[in-house]
């Protein structure tokens, strides 16, 4: 997780302030980073799903996945605040084509080359997410309707199984 931080760090600091036309990337990159936002919920959200006075976003339904309320960086809100000064309510946040997510995806890999995509992403938050407040929360918050979908992200946590590991193995 501290590579993500990171990395959007070294994201903003070079671009966003520099080039207001990337908000968007930054925006898309700390939806997925933060609240692990898949390309599709990204591609639905609209101004009004988000409340910068409460500092949460909602992420609606989709058919693969369940609504849920999340709470926005501090750092977001400072980006996402003078970016939604000019939309209207029922506005798509972001209003680029999905293709656009492989070109992001090839020029953030040239400026930090351990960024994969944006699924890696989104698959580090919710490992850390089973970490830090386990399955049932880290569900919740990546808006899988099963749980075995969650489940899947264990084998991502190398830490305990490493720890499984050593207190096990007779050696």
């Amino acid at each position: 997780l501290e590579e993500i931080h990171e990395f959007i760090d070294l994201y903003y600091n070079m671009e966003v302030r520099d080039k207001p036309e990337n908000q968007e990337l930054y925006i898309v990159l700390t939806l997925a980073a933060y609240q692990a936002v898949n390309i599709m919920e990204w591609k639905a959200l609209r101004a009004s799903d988000i409340d910068l006075q409460q500092g949460v976003i909602h992420i609606p339904s989709r058919r693969r996945s369940n609504a849920r309320t999340l709470n926005l960086q501090p750092s977001q809100i400072g980006v996402l605040y003078p970016f939604l000064q000019g939309k209207q309510a029922d506005d798509y946040l972001i209003a680029l084509p999905l293709s656009s997510s492989y070109f992001w995806a090839m020029d953030l890999r040239k400026l930090y080359p351990k960024f994969q995509d944006f699924k890696q992403l989104r698959a580090s938050m919710i490992t850390y997410w089973i970490q830090t407040e386990g399955l049932r929360k880290a569900q919740y918050k990546a808006g899988h309707r099963y749980v075995s979908s969650t489940e899947k992200f264990l084998a991502n946590d190398l830490e305990s199984l490493k720890e499984d590991i050593n207190s096990f193995h007779p050696l």
